[in-house]
């Protein structure tokens, strides 16, 4: 396995942790994010979809790994989450805590920035 694909796969296993953080009942990550509002029971059903999105483009990236597939679209659809999450966080302003305001689009822009510099790492066969 080539150190991209090793990256990619470290990456992906990190998403899927994410994914499977904010699926606790209330989750500690989902407050980090949206606040008390974090569990209340609506705000879970939400989060918990936020996290099967990410844990299914994660895994979809880890498998294409395994098969030697293409890994690229996943690593770039993940790279388009991110890129949500931070639109819809700076929309959301200051009805987020505060460390989230700014910490969301830190973390999302450097986490869109790892996906699409990894997929674009990918080589021809895999992409």
């Amino acid at each position: 396995m080539t150190r991209t694909r090793r990256l990619t796969l470290l990456y992906s296993a990190a998403r899927a942790g994410f994914g499977l953080a904010l699926l606790g009942p209330p989750s500690w990550a989902a407050e980090r994010w949206i606040g008390r509002d974090a569990s209340r029971r609506p705000v879970g059903v939400a989060m918990r979809g936020l996290a099967i999105r990410d844990l299914a483009v994660a895994l979809g990236a880890i498998d294409a790994l395994r098969r030697d597939g293409a890994v690229a679209p996943w690593l770039l659809a993940a790279a388009a989450c991110d890129v949500a999450d931070i639109a819809i966080s700076l929309v959301a302003g200051d009805s987020l805590p505060e460390r989230a305001r700014w910490g969301t689009p830190v973390l999302a822009g450097a986490s869109a920035a790892v996906g699409a510099g990894l997929a674009v790492g990918q080589t021809p066969a895999t992409r």
